[in-house]
């Protein structure tokens, strides 16, 4: 008994040790300056939620039954994702925080949000692990200075180690984030959004070599993070909807051709923003980007999770092949804790028979008797019967 209740033992723990498996954890990172700070007012989503007017901004491009409503919960007040995280050090000193996504913590200020919001429900909904958003975002930060990646020359940025540092605070308070259970998690960085411009914009020198340093930009990000396929959407820079001046076109131009570099193998991509600007009268806040509008936030961040869903599922067929190969992976991982379980388990039968067998619990015969259970017998007419189907054979 001594000996099986060890065998039982063993067995159990090269079962736990074949199936450890950390959960699954998704990351997101959202990156650049004010736009990805957030300065979308919380006055102008309280009206789109309840339907209200009290700013006076009636121009809305989402604006509809329902649209909003997500964002409030069953006693009206703003609703708080339980599977969706943030983590985010706004300013130097204010200190590194993590909390669960809603509308009234993320944003520059308490009283504005930014494109994490709506970025976070639709990935929130659209997979089953836990999503993290990493926020590196800091305004009047440049990719010339700030932001610099290290393959570029000169100095490298400060807010480039800032936001390695962030990722890596992530990666490691993940336990306090999600819970002990997420203490091994098997953690998926799902892609990369930069949404940024406009400081380097009004520097002529630094918008000269803007599209060289957001070339570096993603190679030095792929290269640190270990993903070299790592999905990076670029969002244009479009606060000036249609009526941007020469210096943004040939910004945006600038964006447009890093995300549709070839050698990026469509795992990079352009979106759009600038459709989404409302520049028509009253203003809600003419002096800050897209006007402040809580209703072109949320199309950005809309937009922004949607094309990152589609590098991660839908991509063309050189990206799809290295999902494949991912999913292959994983499969192969599958398949080998089901033959080292399956071996496990066979190992361990015929230890216990063995064992059964040496302190006399199974006799000779009775082993010989199994064994010639398993055994073909002839009859005198040639037809040979077996554990299975009757074949006739032809007897020499």
């Amino acid at each position: 008994m001594k000996f099986f209740s060890f065998f039982l033992l063993s067995f159990h723990t090269i079962i736990a040790l074949a199936k450890k498996r950390g959960k699954p954890v998704k990351v997101f990172i959202l990156a650049g300056e004010a736009n990805v700070e957030g300065y979308a007012s919380l006055s102008h989503l309280h009206d789109l939620v309840t339907g209200q007017h009290t700013l006076n901004v009636t121009e809305t491009r989402l604006d509809g039954p329902g649209r909003y409503q997500h964002l409030r919960d069953g006693y009206g007040q703003w609703s708080t994702r339980d599977d969706v995280f943030v983590t985010y050090e706004h300013e130097r000193h204010s200190g590194w925080k993590y909390g669960p996504l809603d509308v009234t913590h993320w944003g520059a200020a308490p009283n504005v949000f930014g494109p994490e919001v709506e970025f976070g429900h639709v990935m929130g909904n659209a997979y089953v692990e836990p999503v993290i958003l990493v926020k590196a975002a800091w305004g009047k930060r440049s990719l010339a200075k700030d932001f610099r990646p290290p393959s570029a020359t000169g100095e490298t940025g400060f807010q480039w180690y800032r936001m390695q540092t962030g990722i890596a605070n992530t990666f490691a308070q993940i336990a306090n984030i999600l819970g002990e259970e997420y203490k091994h998690a098997d953690i998926d960085i799902g892609g990369i959004v930069w949404w940024h411009g406009y400081t380097d914009l009004w520097n002529q020198a630094n918008a000269a070599e803007y599209e060289s340093n957001l070339e570096h930009f993603v190679r030095d990000l792929r290269s640190t993070l270990h993903r070299p396929l790592l999905p990076i959407v670029i969002a244009e820079l479009g606060g000036s909807g249609a009526n941007a001046s020469r210096r943004e076109i040939r910004m945006r131009d600038a964006q447009q051709r890093v995300a549709n570099l070839a050698e990026w193998n469509y795992t990079t991509s352009y979106v759009r923003t600038a459709s989404f600007a409302v520049p028509s009268k009253p203003f809600l806040d003419i002096n800050t980007h897209y006007y402040g509008r809580a209703d072109t936030m949320i199309a950005i961040g809309s937009a922004l999770a949607t094309e990152m869903l589609r590098l991660n599922h839908l991509g063309p067929p050189e990206f799809r092949k290295s999902q494949l190969e991912s999913d292959l992976s994983t499969f192969g991982g599958f398949l080998q804790t089901f033959f080292t379980t399956c071996i496990a388990v066979v190992a361990a039968v015929l230890i216990v028979l063995y064992s059964l067998y040496k302190n006399g619990h199974i006799s000779r015969g009775k082993v010989m008797r199994l064994r010639n259970s398993f055994n073909c017998r002839k009859r005198d007419n040639g037809t040979v019967f077996a554990n299975g189907p009757i074949r006739e054979t032809t007897m020499a």
